[in-house]
């Protein structure tokens, strides 16, 4: 769904001109592939889309920079999987703030 890129563009330009985009490698992988894009129903073709509109602007500017699993993202920001009720195709991610007795642990 679209919620996690939205807002990255207004009018064409990067609105975050200085910042830089974090997400899970096998979800850039999936949203910004010109392949599945293809393949997609016509109906989701959308999706990908606007993914692809929300980041290349950012990919071409050396803005987007992939994580792979649990990982730090920012000194004491960790990418940690989230729980969730129910199995799906792509991974749910947060961001975590650590504290040196939380690290320990």
């Amino acid at each position: 769904h679209p919620d996690p890129v939205g807002g990255l563009m207004a009018d064409g330009k990067m609105v975050f001109t200085n910042a830089v985009v974090r997400a899970d490698l096998r979800e850039g992988n999936f949203w910004l592939s010109q392949a599945n894009l293809d393949k997609a129903p016509a109906d989701g073709k959308g999706l990908f889309q606007g993914a692809m509109a929300s980041l290349d602007a950012y990919v071409a500017a050396g803005k987007l920079k992939p994580f792979d699993g649990e990982t730090g993202l920012l000194p004491g920001i960790r990418a940690r999987r989230a729980a969730t009720r129910r199995a799906t195709r792509s991974m749910r991610w947060k961001a975590t703030a650590t504290t040196p007795s939380s690290e320990a642990t």
